[in-house]
């Protein structure tokens, strides 16, 4: 190390500093082209969550009407209704109006709660 100049030193620093400059960009590359192979390979899987979350939506919102389709027509009936029904069917009216259901629905439960119906 006594033996060294100060141009020595200096290409030795030069060398060692592009080294690493040239390490940070093959780094900097080959994450991009991994995370690019990444995104190919996920997309099948992304585009089938999607359309799966797009179902459960869909599944959500069909249980929910179903279950307010009934409750309204045994309210319609006369029929006895309970303080837990009259929860649920407000839980699942909610979750219906949530996921974008029909006016058919929303005037018939207004007209019900017109009559006192479903207070």
């Amino acid at each position: 190390m006594e033996n060294w100049t100060v141009g020595q030193i200096i290409a030795t620093l030069t060398v060692i500093a592009g080294g690493i400059t040239a390490l940070g960009v093959i780094t900097k590359k080959a994450g991009g082209i991994i995370t690019k192979w990444f995104q190919v390979q996920l997309a099948p899987i992304n585009k089938k969550l999607t359309e799966l979350s797009q179902q459960t939506t869909e599944n959500d919102k069909n249980r929910a009407m179903d279950f307010i389709v009934r409750f309204l027509a045994d309210v319609e009936q006369g029929a006895t209704i309970d303080a837990e029904e009259k929860k649920r069917f407000w839980e699942n009216y909610d979750l219906y109006v949530s996921l974008g259901g029909n006016s058919y629905i929303h005037s018939k439960v207004e007209r019900l709660q017109k009559e006192g119906k479903l207070n």
